[in-house]
């Protein structure tokens, strides 16, 4: 993982983000290496790193380093949560029954637990377990997000020969609008039937529909277990 080289370039310690290491199917529930899954992906446990927790003193800056910069002293150097979605959620000032949804090329919904959970109902219902700060976990599912929404503008803009934009795409299903936007009103329709069908949204959207589609979506499939 790039943070693990970086931690290992600046203070010459070995070890692996806890929340990263999340991220590669080898961990176990309980936040170690799996024994099990490694064996069967015949990886011995021994060419993987020990894992930090977020916040943990790494080490303290090469001497050699420290001169190059010019410091006092060798400086400590802190781990932070280096997945994205982990560094993400600990910004976000959530309360205990909050979830989240964070908006990227693709969309990710969950909420913050303290334990992971791994009942038969998340599995069904598509989520999963990734690491987050001070030892909780993040239970989570993946949806369709902005990348959507980019290829299918490129797609309209290309067809009709201009260039359309998201404020044009957000009143697509607004029949009063149809005369200040200035391209085919099947345009807008096909739109709206395409990512109706790819986000799973059977209703009729909403004027500002960008944002529903993102979040009617993305909260209609959080299970009961996520509260």
């Amino acid at each position: 993982m790039i943070a693990d080289a970086v931690n290992y370039y600046l203070t010459g310690t070995v070890g692996g983000d806890l929340t990263l290491a999340h991220t590669s199917g080898l961990l176990s529930l309980d936040g170690k290496w799996d024994r099990s899954i490694c064996s069967n992906a015949g990886i011995p446990l021994g060419l993987l790193p020990p894992l930090k927790q977020p916040g943990t003193v790494r080490g303290r800056l090469h001497g050699a380093l420290q001169l190059e910069l010019q410091l006092p002293s060798r400086i400590p150097v802190i781990s932070v949560a280096a997945h994205d979605t982990a560094s993400a959620v600990c910004g976000l000032p959530l309360r205990t029954q909050e979830a989240f949804l964070i908006c990227g090329s693709w969309s990710i919904i969950g909420h913050e637990v303290v334990q992971a959970i791994a009942s038969e109902d998340a599995r069904l219902s598509g989520f999963g377990n990734e690491g987050g700060v001070e030892g909780r976990s993040l239970f989570l599912r993946s949806l369709n997000g902005l990348h959507l929404l980019q290829k299918l503008r490129a797609h309209w803009s290309e067809r009709v020969g201009q260039e359309i934009s998201f404020t044009q795409m957000s009143i697509f299903d607004d029949r009063r609008h149809t005369r200040s936007v200035c391209f085919n009103q099947s345009v807008g329709s096909s739109f709206l039937r395409s990512t109706r069908h790819c986000c799973g949204l059977e209703t009729r959207l909403p004027q500002n529909s960008l944002h529903t589609l993102l979040t009617t979506s993305a909260f209609s499939h959080l299970p009961s277990t996520a509260g």
